[in-house]
């Protein structure tokens, strides 16, 4: 299911981007980027279906848990949720 999300590192030196999902679960989800600046283990805040326009945007905590290379300079990124959101 592709749905957009805003992927926000703990570590402000790294930046935050928007991307698309290639498939997602109750316990995380998986997407490609361009950006190499990823590794196992990283903390991460996330922001499910996000809308910048959206007045009340509510993050998840998760971990990065697995990287693969892909061609094309591209990189498959699974993210595993940590602590849900609460509504």
């Amino acid at each position: 299911m592709a749905q957009p999300v805003r992927v926000r590192p703990f570590d402000a030196h790294y930046p935050s981007e928007v991307c698309t999902t290639i498939n997602i679960s109750r316990k995380g989800f998986y997407f490609t980027t361009t950006v190499a600046h990823y590794f196992k283990g990283m903390g991460v805040f996330v922001a499910r279906n996000f809308q910048p326009e959206d007045p009340i945007i509510t993050e998840e905590v998760a971990e990065v848990v697995r990287i693969e290379k892909l061609p094309e300079g591209r990189w498959g990124i699974a993210v595993g949720i940590l602590k849900r959101a609460s509504f």
